[in-house]
């Protein structure tokens, strides 16, 4: 069985119709098709159904090549073009190729025409395979930055320097350390490694190269100090993103677990002062009945 084509063509002479169609059944398509003459036409069938390819002749008395190409890129289908004349000069021809047509021949000449239309038709699938994935991909990453903004703490990407050079922060960030996102982006103002609290600086890099080292999730509790000079402390989860053993960057998450160790530290003072009590009580004295034989 053959290629099944739904053709679209702009022609006014019946008979040239006629020439391309039975060109086309012969290269082994099974074809269904419109012709139409004018701009009222064409917008109609682009309306009413689904093409898989365009053959225009150059000029018709009423529309010409042109301005139904126009038209078809104004109605925003991906929609192969295809130019045939029996006049059309190659100066000409190839402003059309500018414009967007895909392919033109000579109508004394259609040798080409199969193989240009199976092209086409390939390309016009690939290219819609290409758009479903961008336009799922585009979904997805609005679901996650939609997720992402919910989260209590924020999502970075870093490289794995002594600066911590962020190129990625959502916008948990300002919310946690009081800085904008833009401040601390490629270093512009300062680095994410100067809001660490001095004291836990050269822990966490040291612990984090060695957990690298053997491709492993780093987690660990931190201390880092705000815009307005608060400390904070913090919980990091994140990994190493390799390339055939080459560490890329490093990604993860960060969320403030201050009022937790808040709650901890109270929590382990409690149990000190109730040990320092028990401890203060006198040890107790066994009480003998000395009447009691």
């Amino acid at each position: 069985m053959g290629l099944h084509l739904r053709l679209l063509i702009i022609e006014d002479k019946e008979t040239d119709a006629q020439l391309i169609f039975r060109y086309l059944q012969k290269a082994g398509f099974s074809i269904a098709s419109k012709r139409v003459e004018t701009a009222s036409e064409m917008q109609e069938a682009l309306d009413s159904k689904s093409w898989d390819i365009i053959i225009a002749d150059y000029s018709l008395p009423q529309f010409d090549a042109p301005s139904a190409l126009k038209l078809l890129q104004n109605s925003g289908k991906d929609i192969p073009f295809i130019v045939i004349s029996g006049t059309i000069g190659e100066e000409t021809a190839v402003e059309m190729m500018k414009a967007g047509a895909h392919d033109y021949l000579m109508k004394n000449n259609l040798i080409r025409l199969d193989s240009v239309i199976k092209r086409e038709i390939a390309e016009a699938k690939i290219r819609q395979e290409r758009k479903q994935a961008l336009d799922a991909l585009i979904k997805s990453e609005q679901t996650l930055a939609n997720l992402v903004s919910n989260l209590p703490g924020f999502v970075y990407r870093c490289a794995n320097d002594r600066h911590w050079t962020m190129d990625y922060l959502s916008e948990g960030f300002n919310d946690l350390t009081g800085y904008a996102i833009e401040e601390v982006l490629q270093n512009k103002l300062l680095s994410f490694n100067d809001i660490i609290h001095p004291d836990d600086r050269n822990k966490l890099w040291e612990k984090w190269q060695n957990i690298l080292q053997v491709h492993q999730h780093f987690e660990d509790e931190y201390r880092i100090i705000t815009k307005n000079g608060s400390v904070r402390n913090v919980w990091e989860r994140g990994h190493g993103v390799f390339e055939h053993d080459k560490l890329l960057y490093l990604e993860g998450f960060i969320t403030d677990i201050t009022e937790r160790k808040q709650v901890e530290e109270a929590l382990l003072k409690s149990e000190r002062t109730l040990n320092d009590i028990i401890d203060f009580l006198p040890e107790p004295t066994l009480a003998i009945d000395i009447n009691k034989k």
